[in-house]
């Protein structure tokens, strides 16, 4: 109401005539005043707990918080809630004025000034009214170096470029804040964090390992440190670390390529981010076994890729069963794709004579995969149209290569075929055969 009050006296003053609008806002005005506070629920220090687990309305919250803060200002829990509240509820005017407040008092140079920034940056604000709050706030509470106030002004602005993807800014002030205080758990993180996106991997993993000395027990801080190790090639860590969360790992020194399970990483596609099968080779680590469509214009296959171990489709594991396969997001290439593919496709020769051509390919290192769509089938024109199940694939072969050893490889393996395959894209690259490849595409209509 106060809020709305406000806003008519800005217009009211705006107006050409008055037409009793000052009567009316003073009327409003004098209704407003009169009303009674919504009395306490409960003793007013245990206001937090009771809008936590009560079924109340976000405005009967904002009320009885308020009265909280009022009677002591200093009540970190009360102050937090009451950010939560404003915000849930839209109230960003006061959302911005209860921070900026807070700042301004004792509690600015409190842990709780670091969670009414993250409350701002969650908010429905624009980033650019949000980032001038913080700024604004974070100034000042490096200059007035009361208490921890200039540490919680640099993490406030590290939290907030780290939600921009500001890496840079947002280290460099993780950096500051934790140099005036190394024990800060949750600034380490940050930090390390940041190390992580801006591909420090050995200085990531350096914060990882403390926040792991210091952990009551294995955790996700062990998963962390495993993850910038990988990428740092730090292989005797990712064992060690490994061996403590329970896996079974090679003993062995160096790169750790085992076979563990089927998973699917995220890469980039035709269009953003998308899954490729991969196998996994160790707690992080998967290489892709999917190959890439040759006019994709990065190739894949082969690829090792260090990945975050948080799967994206956790949600569907119940319902998918023993068939679920876990999608992970790629941090890092460990070693990029040293292959070229090609297209093949036609009359599908057999079950028995295509596991013989795709195995006897993959035993060299060559990557073959299938990507038959269901109900897929080619009609011989040069026979009545007869229809037969067609098979659309990519071959993978080493980029170093020449494509005629690649042509005749092809054509050793798939001799005597009833039905022979076309590889137009290779022939030509070849420079071989051109012409049989055009009359296979017009035979089958492929």
């Amino acid at each position: 109401a106060d809020t709305a009050l406000a806003a008519g006296e800005r217009a009211r003053i705006e107006l050409p005539a008055d037409h009793g609008a000052a009567a009316a806002l003073a009327q409003a005005g004098a209704e407003v005043e009169s009303v009674q506070p919504l009395a306490l629920p409960v003793p007013v220090e245990g206001i937090t707990d009771y809008v936590q687990s009560s079924e109340t309305t976000l405005e009967q919250d904002i009320h009885w918080l308020r009265q909280a803060v009022v009677a002591d200002p200093l009540d970190e829990t009360a102050i937090l809630y009451l950010a939560s509240a404003y915000s849930r509820a839209g109230h960003t005017a006061l959302l911005l004025k209860h921070v900026e407040d807070a700042s301004k008092t004792d509690i600015g140079a409190m842990g709780s000034m670091i969670g009414l920034g993250q409350t701002l940056l969650n908010s429905e604000l624009p980033n650019a009214v949000v980032d001038e709050q913080i700024t604004s706030v974070a100034a000042r509470l490096k200059a007035e170096r009361r208490g921890n106030s200039e540490m919680i002004g640099h993490r406030l602005i590290a939290d907030m470029a780290y939600q921009r993807d500001d890496w840079p800014l947002a280290a460099s002030e993780a950096e500051a804040a934790l140099g005036l205080m190394p024990d800060a758990i949750g600034t380490r993180r940050l930090l390390a964090n940041c190390l992580m996106e801006l591909k420090q991997f050995t200085a990531a993993a350096d914060h990882f390992r403390v926040l792991v000395d210091v952990a009551e027990a294995p955790g996700s801080d062990n998963w962390d440190l495993i993850t910038a190790s990988t990428c740092a090639g730090d292989w005797a860590t990712v064992r060690t670390q490994g061996t403590l969360l329970g896996m079974d790992i090679d003993p062995g020194e160096g790169i750790i390529e085992e076979s563990w399970a089927l998973v699917g990483v995220l890469l980039p596609g035709f269009e953003g981010q998308s899954v490729w099968r991969a196998l996994r080779t160790g707690p992080v680590t998967a290489r892709v076994i999917e190959v890439s469509h040759p006019e994709m214009g990065d190739q894949h296959f082969g690829k090792l890729v260090a990945f975050n171990p948080a799967p994206v489709n956790q949600e569907q594991q119940e319902e998918a069963g023993e068939d679920w396969v876990p999608f992970f997001p790629t941090v890092h290439v460990l070693e990029p794709s040293t292959s070229r593919s090609w297209i093949l496709d036609g009359v599908h020769p057999g079950d028995d004579t295509w596991a013989v051509f795709r195995d006897t390919l993959r035993e060299d290192g060559w990557g073959v995969w299938v990507g038959t769509w269901e109900g897929y089938e080619v009609e011989d024109s040069e026979n009545n149209d007869e229809s037969h199940p067609g098979i659309f694939a990519f071959v993978a072969s080493p980029a170093e290569l020449d494509p005629q050893h690649v042509h005749h490889r092809l054509e050793a393996l798939t001799a005597g075929w009833p039905h022979q395959l076309a590889w137009k894209g290779l022939a030509t690259a070849a420079g071989v055969g051109i012409d049989q490849h055009d009359a296979l595409i017009a035979r089958y209509g492929l």
